[in-house]
């Protein structure tokens, strides 16, 4: 008894299964432009929190297999949402209202994962 707790104590220990599944992700997301040059930025999930930090945060409102959404309504009568695609790695930011003579606008990017950014 005492060798088989033994063992299934370092196969736990020695082996690269985590319990929790990863919480918080950071990702650095190109932005094409028209004129052939790309902006670079950095955006942070963490589903702890439930929300969406780029240049603004985003409280998250639907998360499921294919996606995760964040919105938030402005003073100004703006709607932001960002919407990032679990699958393809695309983050895409959406925005309509008054100030913009209500026309949806779309801003697309393309993001990678960071491994073991430290904060």
């Amino acid at each position: 008894m005492k060798k088989t707790i033994t063992l299934i104590l370092f196969i736990i220990f020695l082996s690269n299964y985590t319990f929790a599944s990863e919480k918080i992700a950071n990702f650095i997301c190109k932005e094409k432009l028209n004129d052939g040059s790309h902006w670079t930025h950095d955006i942070k999930i963490d589903l702890n929190k439930m929300n969406i930090v780029w240049n603004l945060t985003y409280p998250i409102t639907i998360v499921d297999d294919r996606e995760i959404k964040g919105a938030r309504v402005h003073s100004d009568g703006v709607t932001r949402e960002v919407i990032f695609n679990r699958y393809t790695g695309s983050f895409d930011h959406v925005y309509w209202g008054n100030q913009i003579g209500d026309q949806i606008r779309v801003r697309s990017m393309s993001c990678k994962k960071i491994e073991g950014k430290i904060f």
